[in-house]
């Protein structure tokens, strides 16, 4: 029996309004680190729509979260998606660092579900992060 993978009930709402956006900004060949991936329905569903010369990487701080991403950007057709990080953006720089996320390596940062559900550290990490 295939074990059900876990879901956010926001992806079903707001998927295709920032799927409209994310056309009007991500650009051929770019690489968007998707922060707060849950799990990963986002990420799967804009690698699969998007550009396949875009280059996805999803991060979790919740490493239980990191096989349901996996198993869903597999379950696309989509190849453009890396591995799961696992990443708490309210960590300084040097968590960012440690997790396998570089100064310079991402032409775009995504975060959808994050700012408005988590603590103001995540949000301020994210700012240092994406900055």
């Amino acid at each position: 029996m295939q074990r059900r993978l876990p879901a956010s009930p926001a992806f079903g709402r707001n998927r295709t309004p920032i799927l409209q956006q994310l056309k009007h900004h991500v650009h051929d060949g770019a690489r968007v680190l998707e922060v707060a991936s849950g799990p990963g329905e986002h990420v799967a569903y804009f690698a699969d729509a998007l550009s396949p010369s875009v280059s996805w990487t999803p991060s979790e701080c919740d490493a239980s979260l990191l096989p349901a991403i996996a198993a869903r950007a597999s379950a696309t057709a989509a190849q453009n998606v890396c591995s799961p990080l696992l990443l708490d953006a309210a960590g300084g720089w040097s968590h960012w660092s440690a997790a396998g996320v570089e100064s310079g390596a991402y032409d775009a940062v995504l975060a959808v579900n994050l700012t408005h559900i988590s603590p103001w550290a995540s949000t301020e990490g994210l700012l240092r992060g994406a900055s």
